[in-house]
């Protein structure tokens, strides 16, 4: 072990040593002095190449101040109950990747705010009484609560990228003169009565259970760790069902009562000629009834919809249920109409119901990319500013600290760039135009130089995409066989034949992986496990000196600093967010009893 205070004394009164081991080079932020400065040779042969481990006092007061606040904020992230295993890929996703994480988080929290301010807020009149049960009112909050949960399951992907699964959840969550029976006959009821049991359910789950340089080091330990409160806030205000696997039953349950009622001829047939007076047209109804019509004879293959709890940005490539379905219901009926577009509510549910449905349950959205930067910004600045505060405190210049922070930053940043690369290849939709897109550039349609580069930049990807495909497809066959070669590699013929045939048996399993399901297990787990792991090297390393040693007090380079005011600001406008949207949501969405 080595003695840092004892080495210096030594050093220092040791001309002989001076000579030697002195450091003659350039210095930034400290003044020379050639008895106290040494050489990175000069201290392993000095003072030993061991750590000047922190004492227990010091150790302790880390702990206190950092270490256990920050255990305890992540104590507070909506964790699953009863899923150990769950529960350590949440916190190896969440801390090894939180750029990634933060910007699910982030996306999830604008569609929950949405429902509440735009879909709920603006269905009254300004400033009027929140209505009473039994309204209107009521009922449409009761679809836009249903979809919000929906909206953090993910859904079976067969049924995701056809358009009668919105239509179908269309009418799970606006229909309102629907009778419904389950496949045995044995329930007769009206679809909004069963909406508010739910909705009155999933209420009851969330809330139901309410100045010396290691002074600087140890700040800087703090703002490394600054992104967390805010994704963990974040998290919660992002609802978390307090049993996540129930809840997604009760989910499918409704949507199989619907499924099972709309295959019913009797049932849809009179479902459809409750529709025929809030229809502006005949051409109206006779869409409604196709549309219905159409739905019934997919819906058969709709069974288990939601196929597993995804909120809180813990399923990577997660794309939920409400963003389309809020997008298509606010260029179909409520942007046009504005506050109070629940005034006429027969003409607003058949709107809602039959909408225009042109992308989908999945497609892309460029606001996205605000929630990705803003994301970016946080994580990004706060490990900056820890970077700043290490690098330019004496030792200064580039070292371990500093270093290791660059490093779990560098890490996650690239985790989200290779994520959202590999959601661009393996994305199941092919569109000739994008119709986001070609929202957003309305304007430059006319525009023929502007069409052309959209067509050839459509006929590009699918060839890229393409060619992709077919490279993946060799690179896996040739780990398969690499594998087999390894493990069966100097063995007995017969012993290399079983081999042979158990290992391709195994991994036969492996080659029907999409593009998703290899990165999945055998990039991005592992990979953020480990940056999680090194996140957490860090912090211990921090806490008891493990730094503390002749490879991590010398440095390189210098400058000026401003961490600090940098990473501060950075927490500060994240929090101001937070609470912003904790506003927005909280006023629309939850039940005053």
């Amino acid at each position: 072990m080595t003695n840092f205070t004892a080495c210096a004394q030594l050093f220092s009164s040791d001309p002989v040593l001076q000579a030697k081991w002195a450091y003659d080079g350039p210095v930034q932020g400290i003044t020379r002095n050639r008895s106290t400065q040494i050489t990175l040779e000069g201290c392993k042969a000095v003072c030993g190449t061991g750590n000047d481990l922190y004492p227990w006092a010091q150790a302790s007061a880390t702990i206190t101040t950092w270490i256990l606040p920050i255990i305890g904020i992540l104590l507070q992230a909506p964790f699953e109950s009863n899923a150990f295993w769950k529960t350590v890929l949440a916190i190896g996703r969440w801390m090894g990747s939180p750029m990634a994480s933060l910007s699910y988080v982030l996306w999830n929290m604008k569609v929950t705010a949405k429902c509440a301010l735009m879909e709920v807020d603006m269905s009254v009149p300004y400033e009027s009484p929140i209505p009473e049960e039994d309204t209107d009112f009521a009922h449409i909050r009761d679809s836009f609560y249903i979809l919000t949960t929906m909206n953090q399951y993910s859904m079976k992907a067969r049924a995701s990228l056809k358009k009668e699964a919105e239509g179908l959840l269309r009418i799970v969550l606006f229909s309102k003169d629907l009778k419904m029976h389950t496949i045995d006959g044995s329930l007769v009821e009206f679809l909004p009565e069963a909406r508010r049991e739910l909705a009155g359910e999933l209420r009851e789950g969330p809330f139901g259970h309410l100045g010396k340089n290691t002074t600087a080091h140890d700040l800087a330990l703090g703002l490394l760790l600054g992104w967390l409160p805010v994704l963990i806030l974040s998290s919660i205000v992002d609802r978390n069902p307090v049993a996540a696997d129930d809840v997604r039953r009760k989910l499918n349950k409704l949507v199989d009562l619907v499924r099972y009622s709309l295959r019913d001829k009797d049932i849809r047939q009179d479902y459809i000629e409750s529709t025929q007076n809030s229809c502006k047209s005949r051409r109206e109804f006779d869409s409604m009834r196709d549309w219905i019509d159409r739905i019934s004879q997919d819906s058969e293959y709709m069974d288990n919809f939601f196929t597993s709890f995804a909120g809180q940005g813990r399923v990577r490539w997660h794309y939920g249920a409400a963003h389309p379905i809020l997008s298509d219901i606010e260029q179909c009926y409520v942007a046009e109409r504005g506050r109070n577009w629940l005034a006429d509510e027969e003409e607003a549910r058949t709107s809602l119901v039959l909408g225009e449905v042109e992308e989908g349950l999945v497609w892309f959205d460029f606001r996205e990319l605000w929630q990705i930067g803003s994301a970016i910004i946080i994580v990004s600045f706060t490990c900056f500013g820890a970077f700043v505060i290490s690098f330019y405190t004496p030792t200064v210049g580039l070292g371990c600290r500093s270093g290791g922070y660059m490093v779990f930053c560098s890490i996650s940043a690239g985790l989200l760039i290779c994520e959202l690369l590999v959601w661009w290849l393996a994305s199941p939709v092919r569109l000739e135009k994008p119709q986001a897109l070609v929202r957003l550039n309305s304007r430059l349609q006319s525009n023929a130089m502007v069409v052309a580069f959209e067509d050839s930049s459509c006929s590009l990807f699918q060839k890229l995409t393409s060619r992709i495909a077919q490279l993946w497809l060799r690179i896996v066959d040739g780990a398969i066989r690499a594998v087999i070669g390894v493990v069966a590699w100097r063995q007995s013929p017969d012993r290399r034949r079983r081999v042979e045939e158990r290992m391709r048996t195994s991994l036969e399993v492996c080659r029907d992986y999409t593009l998703k399901e290899w990165t999945e297990r055998f990039f991005f787990r592992p990979i953020e496990l480990i940056n999680a792991a090194w996140l957490l090297y860090i912090v211990m390393a921090q806490t008891f000196g493990w730094y503390k040693n002749c490879n991590c007090v010398t440095s390189t380079w210098g400058g000026r600093g401003g961490g600090t005011v940098l990473a501060s600001t950075t927490m500060g406008l994240a929090m101001i967010y937070i609470i912003a949207e904790v506003g927005g949501t909280s006023g629309g969405l939850v039940v005053r009893d």
